[in-house]
């Protein structure tokens, strides 16, 4: 049975994806930054547009240096493939001190178009997103085991693996990221009227400096986008639940 990274598993439990088992590529994007959203578009100017149903924990405080979610997409669908429309059901760890994710790391399921695993990184000093398409093939109502863990020397390393694998497997390394988690989100990410999105994030998790795991015990959930119509619930405190007409 797969246990989540400690201090104590050497870096080479993670086995790399196979190249049959990624998708590649990188697209450059939006600046994001869930707070900033203001209704359900996919404007990237003057302000990032899109909209969320989450968990959300800002202003933690302390050096965590690590997330884990089984993520659970069951409805996932964009209405709108062109102009950087998407829907994204995901986590993500921000990695600055300002008590906001003004930086950070993320990684789950999109439709890019169809339905694909990726992660993105905006680190300290980038100018754009760095989205990459990598990660297992995703499929509906399927659970993934996704893990991100500061490896040391400003790298974290992403994971995803399908429930029921026996190994985790090392989707990519996030550079030029430092040690500092100040807020943790999971939920969905969405830009058009007509997107379709339905999931949860369970077992949310985070790890403490020494190696250790706890669950998300200050988390709230939140919808954000004046036009906004999916709703995030939390049913407990270490799952989210967001859901849409689909």
């Amino acid at each position: 049975m797969l246990t989540l990274r400690s201090h104590k598993v050497p870096r080479l439990a993670a086995v790399a994806l196979s190249l049959m088992m990624v998708v590649a590529g990188m697209e450059l994007w939006h600046m994001p930054g869930a707070a900033a959203a203001v209704s359900c578009t996919a404007e990237t100017s003057p302000v990032n547009d899109h909209c969320y149903a989450i968990a959300q924990w800002n202003n933690i405080g302390y050096n965590y240096e690590g997330e884990f979610a089984h993520i659970d997409p069951h409805c996932l669908y964009s209405s709108s493939t062109t102009g950087g429309n998407f829907v994204s059901e995901e986590m993500w760890e921000g990695t600055n001190s300002s008590g906001t994710a003004q930086t950070w790391i993320e990684e789950g399921a999109i439709t890019a178009p169809g339905q694909r695993w990726f992660w993105a990184n905006y680190y300290p000093g980038a100018t754009q997103l760095y989205i990459y398409y990598q990660g297992p093939s995703v499929s509906l109502d399927t659970t993934y085991l996704a893990q991100m863990y500061y490896e040391g020397n400003k790298d974290w390393q992403i994971l995803a693996t399908p429930s029921g694998a026996q190994q985790w497997a090392l989707v990519a390394t996030a550079h030029y990221q430092p040690l500092y988690t100040n807020s943790l989100l999971a939920g969905t990410e969405y830009t058009a009227a007509g997107d379709r999105t339905v999931g949860s994030a369970s077992s949310l998790q985070y790890e403490r400096t020494d190696g250790t795991w706890g669950d998300w015990w200050n988390a709230k959930p939140k919808d954000i986008g004046p036009n906004h119509y999916a709703t995030a619930t939390m049913p407990s405190g270490n799952q989210v639940d967001w859901s849409s007409p689909c």
